[in-house]
């Protein structure tokens, strides 16, 4: 499998953030709509990690600003839920909470 240049910069993201190794595994579609109409719609691609101390899975895309990287634990547990959590973090950032 040859790796595209998406991969190997979030994988260079993600080593840089944790310190640790990672191995791709797949790329997942996920789209988010709000009131039917879709505000978001990105790949996000899932690693394997190894050597970090808690999470075995990390959720990554590219944003227009940067890189995005959630790990797999507590209620993120999937390619979407590590989206809808990124949104809402950011949501709460941007009103000062």
């Amino acid at each position: 499998m040859q790796m595209s240049a998406t991969v190997r910069l979030l994988e260079r993201a993600i080593r840089e953030r944790y310190g640790c190794r990672t191995r791709f595994r797949e790329a997942v579609p996920v789209a988010e709509t709000h009131r039917g109409h879709l505000v978001w719609r990105e790949l996000v691609h899932v690693f394997d990690l190894r050597g970090h101390p808690t999470a075995g899975r990390c959720y990554a895309w590219e944003e227009h600003w940067g890189v995005v990287t959630m790990l797999h634990a507590g209620r993120v547990d999937s390619p979407g839920e590590s989206v809808r959590f990124a949104g809402a973090a950011r949501d709460r950032a941007a009103a000062g909470c």
